[in-house]
């Protein structure tokens, strides 16, 4: 049985759609939550809980779902209430060091949100490989970590992101 830790957004409500996505294969799904999937790895104790969680579980992948409704990604995107979690100063931070200004905002929003999700899934996923409390059991036990975006609205993954220390976002 593989089994699968999915690392999702409590507002996003998508444990239903893993489980439908995931059905009749041979899959265990656990799941952690954090607000628009911003891991809070700069608190030991968090480092350590995730795992804690990875080894008593034996987690062989990490999935991290983003939701381009997700509403951490759809205020960043319209500015419809101030920034005050974690989530959202990252979100913030990603839209003005990381994407190009003039092409984003010409984008329809499902592809605004879609480059935002990515970016922060690829920071969120990054923070996990290199964090000091995590990376030698990751490597040790070969854990595959992937960020997957969706639209839980049509149902759909719209796209997979595998990580490779490589790539940076």
């Amino acid at each position: 049985m593989n089994r699968i830790l999915n690392l999702i957004c409590p507002t996003s409500h998508l444990e239903s759609f893993i489980a439908k996505k995931t059905a009749g294969r041979n899959i265990a799904n656990y799941y952690v939550t954090s607000l628009g999937v911003a891991l809070h790895l700069h608190k030991k104790d968090d480092a350590e809980n995730l795992k804690t969680i990875l080894s008593q579980y034996e987690i062989e992948e990490i999935h991290l779902f983003q939701d381009v409704f997700c509403p951490f990604i759809k205020n960043t995107l319209e500015k419809k209430r101030p920034s005050e979690f974690y989530i959202d100063r990252i979100l913030e931070k990603i839209l003005h060091e990381q994407i190009r200004q003039e092409e984003f905002w010409k984008a329809d929003y499902r592809s605004k949100a879609g480059q935002l999700a990515e970016k922060n899934l690829l920071l969120q996923i990054q923070s996990i490989h290199q964090n000091p409390l995590l990376t030698d059991y990751i490597t040790k036990q070969k854990l595959l970590l992937k960020g997957i975006i969706i639209d839980k609205s049509e149902n759909k993954i719209l796209r997979e992101l595998s990580y490779s220390p490589k790539i940076s976002a």
